[in-house]
């Protein structure tokens, strides 16, 4: 079984500080969420992994990236605090932390509400 999401990412090198330190994060609004990503694009989750294919955000350059089921240490959603009103925002931030070549990494991935071209909020 396969599932598709349109979605925003950022590998943890790349991700700044107040996304990685979510315990203590102040409340994240609207365009400011977005601002953390660097690639937007499909997310395909199948029996074996999970897929990641798009654009980098800031250079338009086309990105893919494979995460292997067998590769995962851990998976935990991070709840976005002080979301309210009318706007478009998922409850949750997809944290995923897997080794590769012998190294822990991690990447954040958010389903995408969003679009860059500030047209949609």
């Amino acid at each position: 079984m396969e599932r598709e999401y349109e979605a925003f990412w950022v590998f943890e090198e790349e991700a700044p500080d107040e996304l990685k330190n979510h315990k203590k994060m102040e409340p994240l609004r609207g365009k400011m969420i977005v601002s953390f990503y660097r690639y937007e694009g499909t997310v395909v989750i199948d029996d074996d992994g999970i897929s990641m294919r798009g654009r980098s955000i800031r250079t338009g350059e086309s990105f893919q990236a494979y995460i292997s089921f067998t590769n995962i240490l851990r998976m935990e959603k991070i709840p976005l605090f002080g979301l309210k009103g009318e706007e478009k925002i998922p409850e949750r931030i997809l944290k995923i932390v897997y080794q590769e070549d012998g190294k822990k990494e991690s990447v954040y991935i958010q389903e995408k509400l969003f679009e860059t071209n500030n047209e949609e909020v």
